[in-house]
């Protein structure tokens, strides 16, 4: 397709500020993400309600969560409105997520038949997926039309990785505080204090993104498609677009791993049972984040240099690497419950271990985001279709399947450990069944989701290179659009 213009297509660039605000989106999901994360610790100390069964309803409800994401992704791409594309939707996430959350950690646990209270629960969780879904959506297809220059856009996982790692830090600092001021975690006071803390703050992480995409969510930075866009396309992109199906691979396989090695209850059952001292995560929780935040900048010092495939491949083999030193550290210095003393030999070789293995996890998730980007522009590139929501979403609906067996393995490894209810708080007591939850859950399913990354990679085709040829087409597509539309309104002017 050829520009009706002499002049080469120009990439279509950001201000930095533009990118540092909108990757607050994903950090502002994040903050109902915490809270979320704290649920087994509600519904079995507040509510009364069986951990392992809710752990159970969580994936289910993880798997329904996958299946709304092409239906929301595909009615993104069909909207068109004077408040733009992303930003309503956006919103509608931002408060179905307040409302749903406020009401499940605040009446659930007044209802007095169990039997109802697991079916509020439900309920309640369904509608909170749903906001949750609206608003993470953007987050992936909205870097589409906030940059396409190959050297910007690994400049949103930097963000995006600084703000969690800082969002990381603060949730640890908090946690321990909240769990002695309360006497544990399962109590509704805790939960109270989360929630005053971590709703307004997602609310005005949503306003500063909303504020760094206004001005590319509207028509001149959309590729409009010549064909409907239907529910129905979710199938053939899946089948047809190779660095989407690499990719999935990849990032469901790492965010299985993460969504148990981050998991409250493994944090939970790392320092205040096996190191004996819950208050370790607040003292490491700052320098922690320094080190990732370090870390993080030189993977995208690479990404903008080399690609973000070469960037992912080498934090996967870094990530490995450090892991594995955190194995062999943790098995010389289990202390078996007793208090770690940082300021010993055992404790330095710990601090050590724990920063390297927690930097390997912070940049491989942080730069899959942007290379979903790549792979929607991809997709336009190969069909002439522009679906960066369905594109986006049809990534979540396969990472969230697999990830959804997060929530099962660790309800039977907890059940395994502990027995009855898999019931773990900062009072129970140490046992070696409990250090080889942590080591599978914490060190060997990370491993197997990277080296999974690394086999992905080899056939993922999006290089540096081949991007280049992609937004060359893209922008000439993007020119001649523009310039068709300026020709309709200067026939309409006269």
């Amino acid at each position: 397709m050829q520009t009706t213009t002499n002049k080469p297509a120009q990439h279509n660039r950001a201000h930095l500020w533009q990118i540092g605000f909108f990757a607050l989106n994903n950090t502002s999901t994040n903050c109902y993400l915490f809270l979320m994360n704290m649920i087994s610790y509600y519904t079995f100390g507040v509510a009364g309600l069986l951990m392992s069964i809710l752990l159970n309803i969580a994936t289910v409800m993880r798997i329904f969560d996958g299946i709304t994401d092409p239906i929301i992704g595909t009615l993104i791409d069909k909207t068109s409105t004077k408040l733009g594309k992303y930003r309503p939707f956006m919103w509608a996430g931002q408060v179905i997520m307040a409302v749903s959350v406020i009401c499940l950690f605040s009446f659930v646990n007044k209802i007095p038949n169990q039997v109802l209270a697991y079916v509020v629960f439900i309920l309640l969780y369904a509608v909170y997926i749903i906001g949750y879904t609206c608003q993470t959506a953007c987050t992936k297809a909205g870097q589409t039309i906030l940059t396409n220059d190959p050297k910007q856009r690994p400049m949103f996982a930097l963000f995006d990785s600084i703000y969690n790692a800082v969002v990381f830090s603060v949730f640890g600092i908090l946690t321990p505080i909240l769990a002695e001021k309360y006497h544990g975690l399962a109590n509704q006071g805790c939960f109270n204090a989360m929630m005053l803390i971590f709703i307004p703050c997602s609310i005005v992480f949503a306003i500063f993104a909303t504020v760094g995409i206004w001005a590319k969510d509207n028509d001149k930075f959309f590729i409009h498609s010549n064909e409907k866009i239907r529910f129905r396309d979710f199938f053939p992109v899946l089948k047809h677009n190779r660095g989407i199906q690499m990719l999935i691979i990849s990032a469901a396989t790492d965010k299985l791993a993460t969504s148990i090695s981050s998991h409250t209850l493994i944090t939970t059952l790392l320092f205040a049972i096996i190191l004996g001292d819950y208050n370790i995560s607040k003292v490491l929780s700052i320098p922690a984040t320094l080190v990732t935040i370090a870390a993080v900048f030189g993977g995208t010092m690479i990404a903008r240099k080399f690609g973000q495939k070469k960037a992912l491949v080498w934090s996967t083999v870094a990530a490995m690497f450090g892991v594995s030193i955190f194995l062999v550290i943790m098995l010389c210095i289990n202390p078996k419950g007793q208090a770690l003393q940082l300021g010993t030999t055992a404790g330095i070789f710990f601090i050590i271990g724990y920063f390297i293995s927690k930097v390997g996890m912070s940049i491989t998730n942080g730069i899959v985001i942007p290379m979903i980007a790549d792979c929607s522009d991809y997709e336009t590139f190969i069909s002439g279709k522009s679906v960066p929501g369905l594109m986006g979403t049809l990534f979540s609906f396969v990472d969230k399947l697999i990830s959804s067996l997060a929530t099962s393995f660790l309800s039977f490894m907890l059940i395994w450990a502990v027995g009855g209810e898999g019931k773990i708080d900062t009072i129970t007591p140490y046992t070696d069944k409990l250090f080889v939850v942590f080591i599978l859950s914490f060190i060997v399913i990370p491993l197997l989701g990277w080296l999974a990354t690394l086999i992905a990679m080899k056939f993922y085709p999006l290089t540096k290179e081949k991007m280049e040829e992609v937004q060359e087409k893209l922008n000439a597509i993007r020119a001649e659009q523009n310039n068709e539309a300026e020709a309709v309104e200067a026939i309409e002017e006269i």
